[in-house]
């Protein structure tokens, strides 16, 4: 995968060899990844997008059938009825050309400078004679060349003064790096390229990067860029792989398992959580897991729930209930039995015989 992830990046196609035996129709024993750049497409005439073979241009030419090779490939905008070139995919360098360019010049400077930066500057006599400044001969500019080396050039003269005879006069013809503004120049570099393949720059930047921010710029990597390009890939397989199988099955991904992705797995599971209205097998599919049926599929609720019909319902008694049972209240209680002062209980009517 590696292989085959390398080539999509930097040529904009991968391919895949079945290896069938060279047997019309036979099984697919292994595959391999074909070098793009060495793959040719014989065209069909009649058909401006179809395809007769291919041919391996490596050892003399090797032929291949249609069906001995899978083209994952990105858009190419560019069509052209006679090269056929949109049939094949597109380099993102080559889009990208000019960025090329300023990265390689940028990079080859800041080598140069490194290595041999060259002169810095040059120093001149500054004797004047009759209005006229004094030259040297080649034989004196060199042994002041080598005065200068041995007495104010070198890491063995690193903090100490030099004395020289005559005026001198410099002359600064060398930039710096920071003159030339080169950290600059290759650190926009560096933010196109990772914008023409999809990169956070927050991974390469690891001045200002802080540990969120890379996570969070990881977790954009792979949902960005990573799973588009594994969503393409696994649709060629099950388009051009699967079906040669003669079997029910399907080619997928998961991306569940990456560290990266951890974050978003907590948040789903805190979401499916309280998702009451789904059922245990829906919840397990969002998972990625395999249901299982039975009691998980089914809704399940807490207790302290009720329906929403009945929160609407209320306890409230009518004022004319409320009067009518107070009036037959007091009128029943005349007939009941009451008690006397001792606590002793008398009908209603009668006498106390502690009375008069």
């Amino acid at each position: 995968l590696q292989n085959l992830f390398g080539y999509r990046f930097l040529s904009g196609e991968g391919d895949i060899y079945l290896n069938n035996g060279n047997i019309p129709g036979g099984q697919i024993v292994e595959m391999n990844v074909l070098p793009t750049q060495y793959l040719e497409i014989y065209a069909d005439p009649d058909d401006l997008y179809g395809v007769l073979g291919y041919q391996l241009d490596v050892a003399g030419g090797i032929p291949l059938t249609k069906e001995q090779v899978i083209m994952w490939k990105d858009w190419n905008p560019n069509f052209d009825d006679s090269t056929r070139s949109h049939m094949r995919g597109i380099s993102p360098v080559k889009a990208a050309f000019k960025t090329l360019q300023m990265s390689n010049a940028a990079y080859n400077a800041s080598a140069m400078m490194a290595s041999n930066g060259g002169a810095k500057g040059a120093l001149t006599p500054k004797v004047m004679t009759n209005g006229l400044f004094t030259s040297v001969t080649p034989t004196q500019a060199a042994d002041i060349q080598n005065t200068v080396n041995d007495r104010l050039n070198g890491t063995d003269n690193k903090g100490k003064l030099g004395v020289l005879q005559t005026p001198w006069e410099y002359l600064n013809f060398g930039l710096s790096s920071v003159d030339m503004e080169l950290i600059k120049a290759m650190q926009v570099s560096l933010q196109q390229w990772c914008r023409v393949f999809g990169l956070p720059a927050v991974i390469f930047d690891t001045d200002t990067s802080s540990y969120n921010n890379y996570q969070n710029a990881m977790r954009d990597l792979v949902t960005n860029t990573i799973v588009p390009m594994c969503a393409t890939l696994r649709d060629e397989l099950n388009m051009q792989l699967v079906p040669r199988f003669g079997e029910d099955a399907y080619i997928d991904f998961d991306i569940t398992a990456l560290p990266e992705m951890q974050q978003d797995m907590e948040r789903m599971v805190r979401s499916l959580r309280d998702a009451n209205w789904l059922t245990m097998d829906e919840k397990r599919i969002a998972m990625n897991y395999e249901a299982k049926g039975g009691a998980w599929d089914m809704s399940y609720v807490n207790q302290g729930l009720i329906p929403i019909e009945y929160a609407g319902m209320t306890l409230d008694v009518s004022d004319d209930n409320s009067n009518n049972n107070g009036q037959r209240d007091m009128g029943d209680r005349d007939d009941e039995i009451s008690e006397d002062p001792n606590g002793e209980d008398v009908p209603n009517g009668e006498d106390d015989e502690s009375g008069s």
